[in-house]
């Protein structure tokens, strides 16, 4: 995640990032700068639990959820 007003990571690096990371994803924020926590926190919120929510998805014996509105995984023994 980047801010949208941030010039930290660029599109142009993403390729750099996925021969360490192949399945790394770059998701810009706008109207973020380099401090996307600070400058749009509900929407880092929101981009964080979508991606717990599909990654949790796609891995056995993990379970993604809320509890009072704040996210958290659960793992079995067996992971």
């Amino acid at each position: 995640i980047k801010g949208g007003n941030s010039n930290y990571l660029s599109k142009e690096e993403l390729p750099l990032y996925k021969n360490v990371f192949p399945k790394a994803e770059l998701q810009t924020i706008e109207n973020a700068g380099h401090w996307v926590h600070a400058d749009q926190t509900d929407q880092l919120i929101e981009s964080v639990l979508n991606f717990l929510k599909t990654w949790s998805k796609n891995y056995s014996g993990i379970v993604f959820c809320l509890q009072e509105s704040i996210p958290c995984l659960l793992f079995s023994p067996d992971f």
